[in-house]
């Protein structure tokens, strides 16, 4: 076999061990075969750092979403339409950063998701308050959201969704009858 098809099969098999296609004894014994037993022990790609980076990235940008919200919504004062344009945007940026975290990163990382749903809750509630006034229709709404939130908790079987909706409820009581 030719030294340039040997390396390309050996790139491709250290790609195939980077993204987890193949588990990584396989990935090993393949890639003592094709190197002859000249390198048993493989080094870790630089690419599988750049992915822990761009993981961290993703991670820190996602986590500054929430407060950013927050500012733009409460401190500023926007035109509806401008925060419904933000608002639309700012849940598209969330549900983007909570998908890639969780599908090309192949990260599962329950605080994203945290994030991602309570953009959602705070943004539905600002536009409901802005559009129609009514405390006691924001109160109801957010409550529902909150019990949407423990269904998917009790359907995923993902205890903090319970435990926020619970309280997300709860504060909403008390928030409309004090």
């Amino acid at each position: 076999m030719t030294e340039d098809r040997k390396s390309i099969i050996i790139k491709e098999i250290k790609y195939w061990k980077a993204s987890h296609l193949l588990p990584s004894h396989y990935c090993d014994f393949l890639l003592a075969l094709y190197t002859e037993g000249e390198s048993t022990v493989v080094t870790e790609e630089p690419d599988s750092e750049r992915i822990n980076l761009v993981s961290v990235g993703i991670m820190a940008l996602n986590l500054f979403l929430l407060p950013i919200s927050f500012f733009i919504l409460y401190f500023t004062h926007l035109d509806v339409w401008m925060q419904v344009l933000f608002s639309f945007f700012i849940v598209t940026v969330a549900f983007v950063f909570y998908t890639v975290s969780k599908k090309k990163l192949q990260l599962y990382i329950a605080y994203a998701f945290i994030i991602f749903l309570s953009i959602i809750l705070l943004t539905s509630v600002t536009l409901i308050y802005l559009s129609f006034g009514s405390i006691l229709l924001t109160t109801l709404f957010a409550g529902f959201q909150c019990a949407i939130w423990i269904l998917i908790g009790m359907r995923s079987k993902r205890k903090f969704l319970i435990f926020l909706g619970s309280t997300g409820i709860v504060m909403s009581f008390l928030f409309y009858v004090f």
